[in-house]
């Protein structure tokens, strides 16, 4: 069964709220736009019986390394929310990936921004395994900077020309305070992963309006003419909520956009169900 189809029908049933997010992933001659994430928000009270009760589907149709499962287990007993639940769908390579929670002030669907962050702030490890061999999974960490400017956001963005551009042109339509732009270092514990990722997410950002930041990044990775065309299509309509980039955990070059639909917008979570 698909995991898109068993994630929302246990959502839909158990009232389980999520914002669905959309991704789509460069790398050098390939892009790949199917790839999707969940991110859960469930009342105090319900996130351990959610956890349970969605872990529980999962586990019916995909196996879970047993670590990842404890981890998500413990995060719940202290209350953080439930992990994120990304997938990348890569026909016999389909990965998944979860992300569990160490500061759910700044996670998930909602996070305090009532103050600058003055030190860096580990948010998350994300975990990703194949779902042909569960047994071997990679773990990367998630720290928030702290950030003063946007001058100094683009200074480390500096180490990347790609994800600098990017990131560089988008600010131009940003109207966030730096309190807004989270800005995350991401470390692979078990590879080569080194990038960062910012979030647009206060914003309302159309990725038709950063069509000349996917024009570039089509030619800084070589992208065939269809394929670019397609993602024009795929894009349209999206709006956008993180970008990413930088090193893999295979050494190679990749840059991510995450977008959604106007209505999965954090400032519209009262319409999501």
């Amino acid at each position: 069964m698909e995991i898109k189809k068993v994630i929302e029908d246990t959502c839909d049933s158990r009232r389980i709220m999520y914002r669905y997010s959309g991704s789509c992933k460069f790398k050098k001659n390939s892009v790949n736009k199917d790839r999707f994430e969940y991110i859960f928000h469930s009342p105090t009270m319900a996130i351990p019986y959610h956890y349970d009760t969605l872990m529980k589907e999962l586990k019916k149709h995909f196996t879970i390394p047993p670590e990842v499962l404890q981890i998500g287990s413990e995060d719940v007993k202290d209350n953080r929310q439930l992990p994120i639940i990304a997938v990348e769908p890569k026909g016999d390579d389909t990965a998944l990936k979860f992300y569990s929670w160490y500061d759910d002030a700044i996670g998930g669907l909602h996070w305090d921004r009532s103050g600058p962050i003055i030190r860096p702030i580990h948010v998350c490890t994300g975990f990703k395994w194949k779902l042909k061999d569960p047994s071997t999974y990679e773990m990367d960490t998630y720290v928030t900077q702290p950030m003063r400017s946007r001058k100094e956001i683009l200074s480390l963005a500096e180490k990347y020309k790609f994800f600098h551009h990017a990131v560089k042109e988008t600010l131009k339509l940003s109207k966030s305070t730096i309190k807004e732009l989270l800005f995350n270092k991401i470390k692979g514990t078990k590879g080569t992963r080194n990038s960062y990722d910012i979030a647009f997410i206060a914003e309302t950002i159309r990725m038709n309006d950063i069509e000349n930041v996917t024009r570039y990044l089509a030619d800084y990775f070589e992208i065939e003419e269809k394929d670019y065309s397609d993602l024009l299509d795929h894009l349209d309509g999206q709006f956008l909520t993180f970008i990413q980039g930088g090193i893999d955990n295979k050494g190679e070059e990749f840059l991510s956009y995450y977008y959604c639909e106007k209505d999965q917008l954090p400032e519209n979570l009262q319409e999501i169900s």
